[in-house]
């Protein structure tokens, strides 16, 4: 007889696959000792779920699943086990009643669902806040659209592979419209797979249809910005630069950091030390794997963050407000209200940056088009193309590659503090050429 404890978060952390039964491709159960049925299972590769066992009318023993550990504690799964408890005791069969439930929602429906799930990741610490996003809008913009009126056994690895090969073609013709491009495509079935991983979980599926459609090789065409366009780009900075100064700073400063698009729009003023010249992010994209980032600050880019206090609002923490109207408080009620509280958008960056884009003229041949992102690949190729050490550059940036890493270690903060100021001074150098030029 299987040995019984009262289950908990803890002894869930604890547990393991029994070894010979993982050999064999068997399953591992702990069981409860205070609720019949309730118990963990471990699978052979070691992940885990609650669940609920108990015998139908005919006797038949079924099992019934309660969420992945990640997703669901100890307390509340117990509470699960217990209504399903009583509810065989009148007779009922979870499982049937579960399955005939789940396989009428559609994929949209349990989308809600899982991210809900997520935002619960995002409030214990287990997913950042841009992992969450990118789920959310990747799901609304891509899959939703595409597949969520189907059931979830409906969708076949056929379909999915007729959608990407579709928008891999969208993504090579030359258009003012913008299309999901090839790294684009491999993120949403990335996530779509993500949210099939969950479906088997929880045994609405029994296959995921996604597994391993987002991994496929393409064409990669790094863009970084040449000396003329760096001019270019500075020239549209400086002719914008009155009429979006909140944009035109977050530019600058990813110019002068190489700080991603999601840092600088939730940069806080408390992460700021201009008198130890660097920035610390607590929580970021990497925080998972790199821990606290440290990001070295030039003169120039302290010059910038200076420029930022002037929009300082009283009780905002960011140092990118939101760029709402004042007005907006008259118009809305008071939980809209609670915007001017919150950061810009990145929705609101993307539509000056393309506007400022076009004006210097930043699109490659092909029509392919210089995205906010690149700017951090250029700061990463100035710094490299002026002798700075490939590993000092990655230390800068917060880089997370495996091979990488080790090496990172071992550089010392004046020297990424050096690398800042190399690139500080290329890119002070280039908009005083652009001005002068003017």
């Amino acid at each position: 007889m299987a040995m019984k404890v009262r289950l908990s978060d803890a002894v869930a952390r604890d547990a393991v696959a029994d070894p010979e039964k993982a050999t064999r491709g068997g399953d591992t159960f702990v069981w409860d000792a205070a609720v019949a049925g309730f118990g963990l299972k471990i699978t052979p590769t070691g992940s885990q779920s609650w669940c609920f066992q108990y015998r139908n009318a005919e006797k038949r023993t079924k099992r019934v699943s309660l969420g992945s550990v990640k997703a669901v504690s100890a307390s509340a799964a117990r509470a699960k086990a217990q209504a399903y408890q009583t509810a065989t005791r009148n007779g009922a069969d979870p499982q049937e009643d579960k399955t005939t439930q789940r396989k009428a929602k559609t994929i949209a429906d349990l989308s809600a669902e899982w991210i809900a799930l997520q935002r619960g990741r995002v409030a214990r610490g287990e997913m950042s806040p841009g992992s969450l996003a990118e789920y959310e809008s990747k799901m609304r913009l891509h899959v939703l659209p595409a597949f969520g009126k189907l059931k979830p056994a409906d969708l076949k690895a056929a379909a999915i592979k007729e959608w990407r090969n579709k928008k891999l073609v969208e993504s090579e013709i030359v258009s003012e419209k913008r299309v999901l491009g090839a790294e684009g495509i491999k993120g949403v079935l990335r996530v779509l797979s993500a949210f099939y991983g969950y479906l088997t979980d929880q045994e609405i599926v029994a296959v995921n249809p996604a597994r391993g459609l987002g991994q496929f090789s393409t064409r990669h065409r790094e863009r970084y910005l040449t000396y003329e366009e760096a001019v270019r780009l500075y020239a549209a900075i400086d002719m914008y630069r009155g009429r979006w100064p909140h944009w035109i700073t977050i530019i600058e400063l990813a110019l002068l950091t190489g700080m991603r698009k999601t840092e600088i729009l939730a940069l806080m003023w408390d992460d700021v030390e201009a008198s130890e010249g660097r920035i610390i992010l607590k929580k970021h994209k990497t925080q998972r794997v790199t821990g606290v980032k440290y990001v070295p600050l030039s003169e120039q880019a302290i010059e910038v963050l200076q420029a930022a206090k002037a929009w300082r609002r009283e009780g905002n923490p960011f140092v990118f407000p939101s760029v709402a109207d004042q007005s907006f408080y008259a118009k809305h009620d008071e939980a809209a209200a609670d915007r001017l509280m919150g950061h810009a958008t990145a929705g609101g960056l993307q539509r000056a940056w393309e506007i400022i884009r076009k004006e210097a003229n930043l699109d490659g041949h092909e029509g392919e088009r210089f995205v906010f992102h690149g700017i951090r690949h250029s700061v990463a190729s100035m710094a490299i193309s002026n002798g700075v050490n490939l590993s000092v550059v990655g230390n800068m940036l917060g880089q997370t590659s495996a091979s990488t890493t080790s090496r990172y270690a071992k550089i010392a903060t004046s020297a990424a503090a050096g690398a800042a100021q190399v690139v500080g001074t290329i890119v002070s150098a280039q908009a005083a050429r652009s001005r002068k030029a003017g």
